[in-house]
């Protein structure tokens, strides 16, 4: 009992539910803020409930208890990484098109309409965000593959967290550029004055 990773997934799921996700539901709105605390208090119950019977490998309780924060950890830290590789990107891309800017000031007028509102995008680049989030989770999917094919010897959580790494750049990556084509960067008008 003291090797089963069930207790880690279903108390590291729900405490990510639990901080992240629970209160974002509509009717956490018409209730008393003070009843918030209540989803906490019964998580709290249960996990330490429940670890009280959860043995480690020696039969002691308690000692797994810490394994309850890899998963929320990954999650998070898998957020943060996707979140700083997305501003990477939107800084890279801001930079390129300052330059586009600069030195194509023309061309830019002339795709401006009379109002300055944006046009919808063509049916074809819609066709191809969607082929192109199809083959982000096709190459997600083969980097799987990959890593099963070759019988690579890592500890799960590393494994978990090289797939959350390689799924959240590829995503990134792919998603940036895909929607730079459909909605392009906001460009600043040059002023009349």
């Amino acid at each position: 009992m003291g090797k089963e990773l069930w207790p880690m997934f279903v108390f590291g799921f729900s405490m990510a539910i639990i901080l992240t996700q629970l209160y974002g539901l509509p009717f956490w709105k018409n209730i008393p803020s003070w009843t918030r605390a209540i989803p906490v208090a019964v998580y709290a119950i249960i996990v330490v409930t429940s670890y009280s019977f959860i043995r480690d490998v020696q039969g002691r309780p308690f000692t797994r208890l810490q394994e309850i924060i890899r998963i929320p950890g990954i999650y998070y830290l898998i957020l943060l990484i996707g979140w700083l590789i997305i501003v990477a990107i939107a800084k890279l891309q801001r930079i390129s098109a300052a330059r586009s800017i600069s030195s194509s000031k023309e061309s830019i007028n002339k795709q401006e309409s009379k109002e300055g509102a944006p046009s919808p995008p063509p049916r074809w680049k819609e066709v191809l965000v969607l082929l192109g989030t199809v083959t982000t989770y096709a190459v997600s999917v083969f980097l799987s593959w990959i890593f099963e094919y070759i019988d690579l010897k890592v500890n799960l959580i590393v494994l978990t967290m090289i797939y959350c790494f390689s799924f959240t750049l590829i995503s990134a990556v792919f998603g940036s550029f895909l929607l730079k084509m459909v909605i392009p960067l906001q460009r600043a008008r040059p002023s009349s004055s």
